[in-house]
Parts: structure tokens; C-alpha cells; sequence
């Protein structure tokens, strides 16, 4: 098949790139500022920048506009508007459009990422797209790695309210497996793709510290009490491994119920502990 994923340079465009490849399907990489041929010119922010869609089977979006009160305030509209013209410019040349989402996306989401994921979703045209709401990816990069990256570098961390938080992870190579699937299907609607057992903040944070062989000492601080701390880092540009949407994010967590997504997808998941031993190899 021949795959166009944009964001492609990202944490999961990347490593989707390379899997594509190695199993023998054609990639073309659309990012803002491109280094080789196989990479094409895209801007989400301008519609007008969409490359040619010829002889592609499927098109996968990741790229993303991050908001910023200062430098990106109307993030959410041109997120919209660029993806609403991406799926309008697939679905007239019959290619399957497949969006990623995440499962901070829900009607009580308080981050502005949860809120702009969803309304991205609420969007799209599910009778000809596919929207994959993905748990917390593990791998190398995003969150999941910034986790990593603090736990090695700082012995001793808060943990917001305790770290109970219900989490639900999904392993980078099985997100690039499902969607492989998915496309080959040209599977519509939306799916959950996350494991189904529930993990604590605290207890990703301890398996983190144990596979990496380090000892972690867990300080119990209300999200109250955190938040003005991260917030003041975040205007400092003092990295913290979190950040204040990640809190929003923590203190309104849900679980939701991926079993029988996982089961119509025919796809079974990896656990944290399989997730982060092939993470660490």
C-alpha cells in the first residue's frame, strides 16, 4: 500500500514511517519543513499547502497545532480547518483517512488538548474516516518519555494526589500494527485503542524506576498545590517532565472501556510491563 502520514517528523509519525517501510509499503512524509524526496511540504494552518493525493491508499493525520495563548491562540480553528479539508480532499479521491486521537478526548475533558482532540473528532465524516482514540502511547517520545527522562534524571518527584489516577497505555509498535490493519480494512468509525487494565500514575512511574534499575522516591502532592509549581516552570522554561495540561489531564481522567473496540478491531494489545521491556530494548 502506499501511506501519506503527516506530522510524519513527530513521535509517532516517525516511528510509523519506519514500520510502514520495513513492511514493505511506500511512505511519503508531509512535514512544515522538508529534508529529502520523500518528504512533501505541508502546513496544517493552510489549506492551500495540501501535496497531490495521487496513487496514495490511505492517509494517516498526526500533525497537530499545539495551542498557546500567546503565539498560537486560534490553534483549534485552524486545526479544524486544515483537517476537515484533508478528509474533503481524501474522500474525493476515495482514499481511506485515518485520524489519531487520544483518549483525553471525552464530553468532561478540561485540558485544551482533550477539547480540541474532541471537537476534531466530532468533525470528521465516520461513515469514510477513522478515528483510533489512542491511551497513553509507550515508546520513545512524547509523554511517555518525558516520564522516562525525569524518573533518570530526578530520584525524587511529586506525584500528584497520590498518583491513583487511572491510566491506559497503548505500545507504540501495536498502535503501528493497528493501523497497518486498519488501512488494509479500510476500516471506518471510532475506536478505542488502549489496553484494557487499568494503571496508576504511580505504579507507571515505579515500573518506569524498576526496569530502569533506579530508585524513585514518591512525594504525595495535591494537584492543587502542584499546579502553581508547573505553571511557574512552564513561564520559566524549566522542564519538569509534566506539564499543566498533562495535570488537567491526571485530575480528570476516565476509564473507558476498550474490550469490545479491541475485539471488533481483532486486535490484542501488549501490557506496561511487555510495553516498556520492548521500549527498553
Amino acid at each position: 500500500m502506499r501511506f501519506a502520514i503527516t506530522g510524519a517528523n513527530g513521535f509517532i509519525g516517525s516511528y510509523l514511517t519506519t514500520y510502514l517501510r520495513e513492511h514493505g509499503h511506500e511512505v511519503e512524509e508531509w512535514v512544515r519543513q522538508p529534508k529529502n524526496n520523500t518528504q512533501r511540504l505541508y502546513n496544517l494552518a493552510i489549506t492551500e499547502s495540501i501535496p497531490s493525493l495521487t496513487n496514495l491508499d490511505a492517509l494517516v493525520h498526526t500533525a497537530y497545532i499545539a495551542y498557546d495563548k500567546r503565539d498560537q491562540p486560534n490553534a483549534a480553528e485552524l486545526n479544524i480547518k486544515g483537517t476537515l479539508a484533508l478528509e474533503a480532499a481524501c474522500r474525493a479521491k476515495g482514499i481511506q483517512f485515518i485520524f489519531l486521537s487520544s483518549l483525553s478526548a471525552h464530553e468532561m475533558a478540561v485540558s485544551i488538548y482533550g477539547k480540541h482532540k474532541l471537537a476534531l473528532e466530532n468533525s470528521l465524516d465516520l461513515n469514510n474516516s477513522l478515528v483510533l482514540k489512542l491511551g497513553l502511547v509507550i515508546g520513545k517520545g512524547g509523554l511517555f518519555q518525558r516520564m522516562v527522562d525525569t524518573i533518570l534524571r530526578i530520584p525524587i518527584l511529586p506525584l500528584p494526589d497520590g498518583g491513583k489516577q487511572s491510566v491506559q497505555i497503548v505500545a507504540i509498535s501495536d498502535v503501528a500494527k493497528t493501523i497497518e490493519k486498519c488501512a488494509g480494512e479500510r476500516r471506518r468509525g471510532r475506536y478505542l485503542l488502549a489496553h484494557p487494565d487499568k494503571c496508576s500514575i504511580k505504579g507507571i512511574y515505579t515500573t518506569i524506576a524498576q526496569n530502569y534499575n533506579r530508585k524513585l522516591w514518591l512525594i504525595d502532592i495535591p494537584v492543587g498545590m502542584l499546579y502553581p509549581i508547573v505553571y511557574t516552570a512552564e513561564k520559566l522554561s524549566i522542564k519538569t517532565g509534566i506539564t499543566t495540561e498533562n495535570l488537567k489531564g491526571l485530575a480528570n481522567s476516565k476509564y473507558h472501556d476498550s474490550e469490545q473496540d479491541l475485539y471488533k478491531l481483532g486486535i490484542t494489545l501488549m501490557p506496561l510491563s511487555e510495553a516498556l521491556k520492548n521500549t527498553i530494548d
